[in-house]
């Protein structure tokens, strides 16, 4: 605005000519990778811990969202799930829920099988409590009692250490489902979506390389695809062609690890 009342001449020049413009934060996202993901379930001992974190990673929830998950959100027939609340705290309210009832933050999910799975076999096992605080929510601590970010962050530490792993935020599980969806091939937007992200430009700027990286590997989907017979790639034109990663790329980063 200054610099266009500077060209317009109505004042001689911006009083924020020679104020530097604040630093991006450059900081470069590292997930961990299915096999990481997999070491966190395995030598989480308590069963909350343990399930929560594969529930995160298959959801890309946030940890507020999945503290504040309540059984009526989840629809088991249709693989659904409706993310519209979450567990949040205030020095001066305590833990409470708040309703996210408009914006991109708002939004369905669908769910894999194993998801439907995971979360069918945890409230078999735990059943929801229908009184107390945690009244309805899927996952609570003993006595039905609210689940804290700082008691989440310490748990997530603590399977971390016991995995002998470096540590993790419970967040950069969420992480790890982004960075599977834009393996797999999904558009930015597509991931918006899934994220909750206010939008598109969030999520390309957090996860900028990890788009690059995927880009990249189109160079050899396109290469498979129009390969001559006998070439390099040509014996993959079948699924190059589909929209999958052909089967010769199966052996990169996250995707080959998914099936393995």
């Amino acid at each position: 605005m200054f610099r266009l009342a500077v060209i317009d001449r109505v004042i001689p020049v911006s009083p924020f000519e020679r104020i530097p413009a604040p630093a991006l934060d450059e900081s470069v996202v590292q997930p961990p990778d299915v096999t990481e993901v997999r070491q966190l379930i395995a030598a989480a001992n308590i069963d909350r811990w343990r399930t929560m974190i594969e529930v995160t990673t298959l959801t890309g929830l946030r940890s507020g969202e999945i503290r504040g998950l309540r059984l009526a959100r989840v629809d088991f027939l249709r693989r659904t799930m409706l993310v519209d609340q979450q567990l949040v705290y205030e020095a001066r309210k305590g833990m409470y829920f708040d309703e996210l009832k408009t914006g991109a933050g708002l939004r369905t999910l669908p769910l894999t099988q194993r998801t439907v799975d995971v979360l069918a076999a945890y409230i078999e096992r735990h059943p929801v409590p229908q009184s107390g605080p945690g009244a309805g929510l899927i996952f609570t601590m003993p006595a039905a009692g609210l689940i804290g970010k700082s008691t989440i962050d310490y748990a997530i530490k603590s399977v971390c250490t016991k995995a002998g792993l470096e540590p993790r935020h419970w967040h950069e599980l969420r992480h790890h489902y982004a960075s599977v969806l834009i393996a797999g091939g999904e558009n930015p937007k597509v991931v918006q979506r899934r994220l909750g992200h206010k939008d598109v430009m969030t999520t390309m700027r957090t996860y900028a390389h990890l788009f690059a990286e995927a880009e990249e590997r189109t160079r050899d989907v396109l290469d498979a695809a129009w390969a001559e017979p006998g070439e390099t790639g040509a014996e993959t034109e079948s699924s190059g062609t589909s929209g999958r990663i052909p089967e010769s790329r199966t052996g990169y980063g996250v995707v080959a690890q998914l099936r393995g």
